[in-house]
Order: structure tokens, then sequence, then C-alpha cells
């Protein structure tokens, strides 16, 4: 081996096209010695140069040095050196690729390089030379068009159908994509609305997570996920059916008083009933507020801290943080009073243990159901009175003035303040009279 030296290192040239893609297997070969026709990339001169003795008695020297398209290979396995005076076929070293970690398995018709489990090249075994041939045709690239094919990413698809589209709104073209206005464009009917789908759940839940207590556990958020279902599906409406919900479709009405609903990560005090619990223990644990109970009515989920486990209890107490929990005014309780004894006024029962009522009584309960029914209306309900011309009284004789501590006391005006409205006293209704009449029957003590 005898090396040479060269003046200058001109750039690398670009490879010849060759049909001499069949290289011979060497296990006695240093490393990889090919043809000028052999296919390489980033051929540059050899300095220095190899000297390496032929069979012959002959000596070659290589001119340049390259590298060989070896897929899965390292680059200093794929490294080769070119012989002009090499004219039959390349020389792809063994031990050079099992150097690089690489097994070499051969057999009696062919041959196989392996990397661990991976097969990276293979030959055969040439019936006349006895010599075992690998196969060195680089892979060809993917062919390329200028549309959309299913190799590229789906961004980069999506993104090019927006501006297809004039690049309109995200609320716009989300809008187009529920109604179903962009089946036929690619990417948007098969992948595109399930992703769609994925993105509104996660937005939907991450919001439900954000309502709940700071000291809820984290870990139990899965045990969320039916509450967030169900709700979901009420807010959306049905593909099927536009006219209902998704949730509607599914499972038929949802019925809140069946299965009333909360805030998730609610903290909650869960009552333990009497013949459970101890005698002097206490009558309530703590607890987070999990969702509904859908096979029990009107009950709770429930992760008890104390037991650190899930139960189903139908009365509960509520601490909220974030969301106050509605409660009724005195105003809204007598209300409620009020429009229950009007319907029990105008739906006496069969039943009713008392003795029957005469006209007059009949006559004053009714007007008392009328008076309730007209005071616990809706203020939408009620109309709103005609409005009254105001009526000036006439002006009665000016007395004289008088003074107080220094400051004149006017009949009409005190202080720049208005004269006082006139009283006017309502008519008596039958009511009023029947009971003043059932008054007056009474004795007197």
């Amino acid at each position: 081996m005898v090396p040479a030296k060269t003046d200058a290192i001109p750039a690398p040239l670009p490879s010849p096209p060759s049909p001499h893609t069949s290289a011979i297997a060497d296990t006695g070969c240093t490393g990889h010695y090919i043809t000028i026709n052999c296919p390489h990339t980033d051929k540059r001169p050899a300095n220095p140069s190899l000297a390496v003795r032929v069979p012959n008695g002959a000596v070659l020297r290589s001119s340049h040095i390259a590298t060989l398209a070896l897929p899965g290979f390292s680059p200093s396995a794929c490294q080769a050196h070119i012989f002009p005076g090499l004219a039959s076929h390349p020389l792809i070293s063994i031990g050079q690729l099992c150097d690089d970690g690489c097994t070499a398995t051969f057999s009696a018709t062919s041959l196989e390089i392996h990397r661990d489990t991976t097969l990276l090249l293979s030959g055969t075994r040439a019936p006349t030379t006895g010599l075992w041939h690998l196969d060195l045709t680089p892979a060809q690239p993917p062919a390329t068009a200028h549309a959309l094919v299913p190799n590229t990413p789906i961004a980069d698809r999506i993104a090019f159908v927006h501006a297809s589209l004039f690049s309109p709104t995200l609320s716009t073209w989300c809008q187009a994509l529920d109604s179903g206005h962009l089946t036929t464009f690619p990417e948007l009917s098969s992948r595109q609305v399930p992703e769609r789908a994925i993105r509104t759940f996660k937005n939907h839940f991450i919001a439900g997570l954000c309502t709940t207590n700071p000291d809820f556990p984290l870990h139990l958020w899965d045990r969320l996920l039916p509450q967030a279902l169900i709700t979901l599906n009420l807010l959306r409406r049905s593909r099927i059916n536009p006219k209902l919900s998704a949730h509607a479709q599914l499972h038929g009405a949802f019925d809140y008083n069946r299965t009333p609903l909360a805030p998730p990560g609610t903290r909650v005090l869960v009552h333990v009933k009497p013949a459970v619990r101890e005698t002097w223990a206490p009558h309530a644990v703590e607890g987070w507020y999990l969702g509904p109970a859908l096979n029990h009515y009107r009950c709770h989920r429930v992760w008890i801290t104390e037991t650190r486990a899930e139960r189903v209890a139908d009365t509960l107490s509520w601490f909220p943080t974030r969301i106050p929990m509605p409660a009724a005014s005195s105003t809204d309780r007598a209300l409620a009073a009020a429009r229950d004894l009007v319907h029990a006024l105008q739906h006496p029962s069969p039943a009713s243990p008392f003795a029957p009522l005469d006209a007059t009584k009949h006559q004053a309960l009714t007007d008392l159901a009328n008076l309730f029914a007209t005071v616990a209306a809706p203020a939408d309900d009620v109309p709103a009175p005609a409005p009254v011309p105001p009526v000036r009284p006439p002006a009665p004789a000016t007395p004289p003035a008088q003074h107080f501590r220094g400051c004149p006391f006017l009949p009409q005006h005190f202080r720049g303040c208005p004269p006082w409205p006139p009283i006017t006293l309502a008519p008596v209704t039958p009511a009023v009279a029947a009971a003043q009449h059932a008054n007056k029957r009474q004795p007197q003590p």
C-alpha cells in the first residue's frame, strides 16, 4: 500500500449514471473498493491515495473517496474508495459492515445483513462463480405531484384548503364544516370532523375543571367524565334530527327533576343515615361532588375523603366557592305559599273533612283566592294599570303665614316641598263586608 499525494482538492463532482449496481461481498477486503461506474455520492479526490495489490500482481491506486447509498448504515460504514483500474465488479467489505454493529449471514443461496432484527441488505449467490452479490441500486424517491396527497402533513393540507377558500374566519369555516358544506374537500370530511369534535370536548372539559373547587383533588378528573358527556350532548344538536339534542337522540329526553346536576368538584357534606352511624358519631362526612347517580332517583355520586371511595347519597349540604347556590328569599317563599293557597282554594279536595261552606264564605274565599292570585302572579303576567290623570283639588283659603323657629310655614309648601297627595279610601269589597257582618253577630265578652 503506497500513498499518493495531490496538489489541490477540487470541488466534489457529481457521480455519473451507471448500470453496474451489483457488488461482490468480500470477507477478505479491508474496505469498500468500487469502480468509477458504481452509484455513489459525495465524490472527492483521495489525499493520500490508496494502493492495493491484486491477485495478478498488479498494483491499483485509488483516485477518489465517495460515499455509498446504504440505508441504515453509519457514514463510516458507507465510505468507499474508487479505483479506476477495477474493471469487473465493486467489492463490498463484510468486515467494514460488521464493524458498524451488523451481522452477516451466509447461506448456500443467499446473503443477509441485519442490524438487530432489521434487514438492511440482501443478496444472492451466483451459480457460475459461487460468489455472493449485493444489489447497490439506490432507492428511488417517491414521485410528487402538485396536488394534496395523503403523505403530506395534515396541517399543510388544511392550510392549503383554507387559503383556497379565500382564508375565511375560523368561526365561518367551522360553521361550514359542521353543516357539511365541505364534504368533498380532502381531509375535511373524514378526519377534520372528528378532530373538531375532540377539540370541542377538550374545551368543554377544561372549562368544567376551571369551575371546580381550588382544593379539588385532580386525580379524580376521570370521575367527572360522565357529567361532562351528558352536558356536552345536551348542548349539541343531533346530526340525525337537528330538532333534538345529541343526548335526546341516544337516551331520550333528560329529566332534571329526576337527575339534578350541580357544579362539578364542589365541596359537600354527606348526611349519614341513623341506621349506619354510631351513637355519638357526626351526622355528616366531608366529600366532593362528582356527578349524578344515573341509576338512582335524585341521588348524587360523591367522593368521600375519609374512606377514599365513591358513595351514592341523596342528602347533601353544599359549600361552593365560585358559583353561589341559589337560595329562596322570604318574598319567594311567600309567593310560593300564595300560589299553593290559590291552588287549594280553586281546586278543593272532595274528601275534605270540613263542613260545606255557605254562599257568603265561598264568595269570601273566592275573593281571597283572586287577591292571592294577583299578588303571586309573575311581574310579566300582571297587566300594567292605566295611568290615571292627576286631579288637582280645589285650593283652600289661604290662612295667615306661620313661622316655626324662624322658618315660614306655608299651607302648600314646606321649605320648597310639594303638597301631599289626597288620600282616597278603597270601596268595601263583598269579602270585607261579609267579614264585618260576621264580626258584628258574634257576642261580645
